[in-house]
């Protein structure tokens, strides 16, 4: 069986404008913002949900990960909350952005 590689999933708070972002890496290059909240709570849900579709083994990939973000953006009775912004892909290093 062939290791996977580590998975990061956060809710980080932006001090400047209040709102929560989740992000996601699946390696140590590259973070993928998944979606921004008014409040915590909508944040941890939706970072929950991804928690899920990885575990059943659906996400592997960036692309995964991209078509998962896609698939929220259809209104979702469970992320009430969820602030429909474009997000981009940022190839950094997940130590940069916890910095």
């Amino acid at each position: 069986m062939v290791p996977r590689s580590p998975l990061l999933a956060c809710v980080i708070r932006q001090y400047g404008t209040g709102l929560y972002r989740t992000c996601v890496s699946l390696d140590s290059n590259n973070t993928i913002c998944l979606s921004t909240h008014p409040d915590e709570a909508s944040a941890t849900a939706m970072i929950n949900r991804f928690l899920e579709i990885y575990q059943k083994g659906e996400i592997k990939t960036a692309e995964d990960v991209l078509f998962f973000i896609n698939s929220t953006r259809v209104e979702d009775p469970d992320l009430p909350h969820l602030i429909n912004i474009p997000l981009p892909v940022t190839e950094r290093n997940v130590h940069e952005l916890a910095a």
